[in-house]
């Protein structure tokens, strides 16, 4: 996901939230013009565990909104392709910004604190802009992406499969190289228990690990919700309406 570098500077100093990445006393994921040479990608890792909804495939949009004190809301997006089948998929997050429009709009919801949600016109507008979209440089020197399934919840430390409503989760491990500090590592998890709008959607949470000076976590919870971007709208709410048949077992 896109880091949040200036809420956590604005934590780490105890400051009023600083307004998006403008600021902010560090210098934020940097946008790279398109006659600059591309940036150094950052090295990228799948495991899967478990049984994976083949509805995973494919390209997405992915938004994510955490609370903030004051009922404020911070908006974060990452742009995601999941190519392969069963435990030979892959996940592969691409650092880019949105086209200008739906850039703009997020940025502008992001400055008021409010939540910037995608309508059907920019998640196709992001489809439509796939190829071209500007890259940015993350500032990061490895991912470690995992899919985990039904049946992996709780060997993955992530609660007791007969009881959880959870059809999916991915996990993301990020380590920073040393020109994002205060930022050293960033975690990521998204919980998805439903199906909505040919997606998916649920719980996101994120635990930024930073030095002032020495280690300090920050923990961040809220929604997520993944837009498909392409044709295959239909195959997640197959598979939600065939994992969610076995979703209720165990719970009390």
């Amino acid at each position: 996901m896109r880091t949040f570098q200036a809420l956590l500077v604005a934590l780490l100093l105890a400051t009023p939230l600083a307004r998006g990445d403008e600021g902010s006393g560090q210098a934020p994921p940097t946008t790279v013009p398109p006659s600059a040479p591309a940036p150094t990608t950052p090295q990228q890792i799948t495991e899967v565990k478990g049984s994976v909804p083949p509805g995973l495939v494919g390209r997405w949009l992915v938004v994510g909104w955490v609370g903030l004190p004051e009922s404020r809301t911070q908006t974060t997006t990452a742009v995601w392709e999941i190519a392969g089948s069963g435990d030979t998929l892959t996940l592969t997050e691409r650092w880019v910004e949105l086209p200008e429009a739906q850039q703009k709009a997020m940025t502008s919801a992001i400055q008021a604190t409010q939540p910037w949600r995608p309508t059907p016109e920019d998640v196709a507008a992001v489809q439509a802009a796939w190829d071209t979209l500007p890259a940015r440089d993350p500032r990061l020197a490895t991912v470690k992406n995992e899919l985990v399934g039904r049946g992996s919840f709780k060997a993955a430390g992530l609660g007791d499969d007969e009881r959880s409503q959870t059809l999916w989760v991915v996990q993301q491990t990020q380590a920073f190289l040393p020109s994002a500090q205060p930022t050293i590592k960033q975690a990521n998890v998204f919980s998805a228990d439903k199906a909505v709008d040919g997606g998916w959607a649920g719980a996101y949470q994120t635990t930024i690990l930073a030095v002032a000076p020495f280690p300090i976590p920050i923990n961040l919870k809220g929604t997520f919700q993944a837009y498909r971007l392409g044709d295959e709208a239909a195959a997640p709410g197959f598979w939600d309406r065939v994992f969610g048949m076995f979703s209720g077992c165990g719970r009390r």
